[in-house]
């Protein structure tokens, strides 16, 4: 959900390699200078100059679903705000630093459209340091689907609970489409332009997985606290499998898979490939 993985690096010879060092990507400005290393069109190598234009860029609303930044079914975009720049980069560049003018790391650059992206380094650091601490990301899950605060509303302060998933911590919890979130875990919320969902988004992605959390919100003018007990969220697209002497590859069903499939249950394979004259194209 952000992009990012680990590399090992080995020599055979026992050398040592001398890690570049992060800078605090929450203290960057508006027009300060930065370096974007990468390679380029396959190039070996290449350093472009810009300047930041953005310190929360986001997919805007009008390029629809069509718009997202998707991997492996998961919207990137939910939990990461770019860091928009102008230093030119292009296919090639993306894993490639992004650094101030001391050459501390500040973001990974990722995307370009039209303005350059990066990962912010915090992100991008935090994520990192948790896969090599326990080798995978372990992320909360509560079901809710939520929105920002209508333009028009009267409501100041929270986050919109526009969905409610089945048989889901929320849902058990007590939770109903329509309420306002006030506070998750004694944090308040406040999601009132897009900008400021992947903040949330990251509150209630980091929740403790099997404890209990208090979660405020306002139904017809009255505020009630809800607890909820958030499970871990699995991958939407668990690992593809080949299955050679079938002629097919398949893949596990996720819980939001089957939710989404309209299923009961996840019992079951779902076949993502077919090999054209194999036992399974053939049949």
């Amino acid at each position: 959900m952000t992009d990012i993985s680990v590399l090992k690096l080995k020599s055979e010879k026992g050398r040592e390699f001398v890690a570049a060092t992060f800078g605090d990507s929450s203290k960057i400005n508006v027009g300060d200078s930065v370096l974007a290393i990468g390679s380029p069109m396959a190039l070996s190598q290449s350093v472009t100059l810009g300047i930041i234009s953005n310190v929360e860029m986001i997919m805007p609303r009008l390029f629809g679903t069509f718009g997202r930044f998707r991997l492996d079914g998961e919207d990137v975009g939910a939990l990461v705000r770019w860091i928009g720049h102008d230093a030119s980069i292009y296919g090639g560049n993306s894993g490639g630093p992004l650094v101030n003018l001391k050459g501390e790391i500040i973001g990974i650059n990722e995307i370009r459209f039209g303005l350059s992206g990066a990962i912010p380094g915090n992100l991008a650091r935090s994520v990192a340091e948790e896969i090599i601490a326990h080798g995978k990301i372990q992320r909360s899950w509560l079901g809710i689907d939520v929105q920002p605060l209508f333009k028009h509303g009267k409501g100041e302060q929270g986050v919109l609970l526009s969905g409610v998933i089945s048989d889901s911590p929320a849902s058990r919890g007590g939770l109903q489409p329509g309420d306002l979130l006030l506070r998750v875990a004694d944090t308040p919320t406040n999601v009132r332009y897009d900008e400021q969902m992947p903040d949330f988004m990251r509150l209630v992605t980091t929740l403790p997985i099997g404890k209990e959390v208090s979660v405020v919100a306002l139904r017809d003018g009255k505020e009630t606290t809800f607890h909820l007990v958030p499970v871990e969220r699995g991958e939407l697209n668990p690992k593809q499998q080949e299955l050679k002497q079938w002629g097919v590859t398949v893949r596990n069903l996720s819980f939001l898979t089957a939710k989404e499939m309209k299923r009961t249950n996840q019992n079951g394979i779902l076949v993502t490939s077919v090999r054209p004259g194999g036992p399974a194209g053939s049949s």
